[in-house]
């Protein structure tokens, strides 16, 4: 492993720690204590994966709360409005901070991170599990060059943190990709994307969070799909007077009815009632409505735990492209982006040099131009400024608008009436010179066209 690899800046760091044993207890020795649920233990990830018991009386996991529309819709509209942003790398310079096209991260983060997906594909996972509450990453590195070669996604349930003697590990265990993995990782390989955490080493899991409020979005999706599938209500019932009918006896009833009244060759064909007999109409009751309107009081609460725009979850119309412009402009500020900068600050501090990171010479950056994008009226006036203010050439700007380079223009293109204070008194004398100079110029003019014609000199004779 070579010297600038972070796995050997840690083992530098602590040259006798070593990667804890992993205890085995045969089945004799196994210990009797209750163990506690915690989101470190073996156990928590198991009530996980099964779903933990609650008063709407349905099980909440991962799997549960992505059968709701508003959780689905809120987790793909982050997930994928991130994945689909391009990666750079950039480096800090005397212009600021400039593109860096030949850095070997950068052609890692155009390529492929695993040979079994893309980044595209590797990028909606991660936050997927991120925003469940833990999303994680092996990073596997080259051992001449200490860059990365590839990026692992690890299910959540086969990693969770412990802490050894101090030191941060990450134990995995379980298949993964077609293996038997049970090993324990350094935190220097390990990619970890948190969700909402309150001890900075793990997230919380949104399934125990927000147990209620996802339980009884769960609960009243069955009953709904109950309502309107095999238990759905009659909208009539025939009352029987003076009279107890047997099951075979309503039975024949039923059979009578539905063979006069069903299909549409029956349609408006009168109905006539045996005697004793009466049509009830059946409504649904305040209830059935209530938890039938409670959807859109789940897709509420959806919105305000993920930060997801209430109308992009039910998708309605955004109104004027005004509106849209700032739209977009909240939801990359308070949606997109905490989960951007989670994401470059954890990729910064693991995958590049810690020369690199300190001095900021390479780091890994979205580009996030296409959620602050304007009109083309609006951008052409923006970019008129940024050229006559010397911030950038006039090909530049062309080149935001998709427009091919110009001959000459490459350069900054001042304005003399916009100088620095120091060079005001140069310039307002070279005016004061310049004007001066033309003032002369005129009263000799003048002075000239004044002169008699006898006075002018004669032209030269030619011999």
């Amino acid at each position: 492993m070579p010297w600038n690899s972070p796995l050997t800046r840690w083992q530098n760091e602590h040259p006798v720690q070593l990667a804890p044993e992993i205890p085995v207890v045969e089945p004799a020795e196994q210990p009797t204590e209750k163990r506690n649920y915690t989101l470190q233990s073996y156990e928590a990830q198991r009530l996980l994966a099964f779903g933990a018991p609650n008063l709407a009386g349905v099980a909440v996991n991962n799997d549960s709360s992505l059968s709701l529309p508003p959780i689905y819709a809120a987790f793909n509209i982050i997930s994928d409005g991130i994945a689909m942003l391009d990666r750079q790398v950039k480096g800090k310079s005397k212009n600021g901070f400039d593109l860096l096209e030949d850095h070997p991260i950068q052609f890692f983060l155009n390529g492929k991170p695993h040979p079994f997906y893309t980044w595209f594909d590797l990028t909606k996972a991660l936050l997927i599990n991120a925003l469940f509450g833990n999303g994680y990453l092996r990073i596997w590195w080259d051992e001449f060059s200490a860059r990365p070669y590839a990026l692992e996604l690890i299910p959540t349930g086969m990693v969770w943190p412990e802490l050894v003697d101090g030191q941060l590990w990450y134990y995995i265990g379980g298949e993964l990709n077609g293996r038997i993995v049970s090993e324990r990782v350094p935190h220097t390989d390990i990619i970890h994307i948190k969700g909402l955490t309150t001890n900075g080493i793990n997230g919380r899991q949104i399934s125990l969070v927000h147990q209620p409020t996802i339980g009884a979005g769960l609960a009243a999706k069955q009953y709904t799909g109950s309502v309107f599938g095999k238990q759905a209500k009659p909208s009539i019932a025939i009352k029987q007077k003076d009279a107890v009918l047997d099951h075979g006896e309503a039975a024949i009833i039923e059979q009578n009815i539905m063979a006069r009244m069903s299909g549409s060759e029956n349609a408006g064909r009168p109905f006539v009632l045996d005697n004793g007999q009466d049509v009830v109409y059946l409504q649904w009751t305040p209830q059935d409505v209530a938890y039938i309107d409670f959807t859109r009081l789940n897709a509420e609460e959806v919105a305000a735990i993920t930060k997801v725009p209430m109308e992009m979850i039910v998708a309605q119309q955004y109104g004027t492209r005004a509106s849209a412009s700032q739209h977009n402009q909240n939801l990359l500020t308070h949606c997109y982006g905490p989960w951007i900068e989670r994401i470059q600050e954890e990729f910064n501090c693991k995958i590049f040099w810690n020369s690199e990171f300190r001095t900021k010479s390479a780091f890994f950056e979205y580009d996030t131009s296409m959620y602050v994008s304007l009109d083309k009226e609006t951008e052409a006036a923006v970019l008129v400024s940024l050229v006559a203010g010397s911030i950038l050439t006039p090909n530049e700007a062309r080149g935001r608008m998709n427009l091919p380079p110009v001959e000459g223009a490459d350069e900054l293109f001042g304005n003399i009436n916009s100088l620095p204070l120091k060079d005001l008194v140069e310039v307002a004398k070279a005016k004061y010179l310049s004007s001066e100079g033309e003032k002369l110029q005129g009263e000799q003019a003048n002075d000239n066209s004044k002169q008699p014609d006898d006075a002018k000199p004669e032209p030269e004779s030619k011999s």
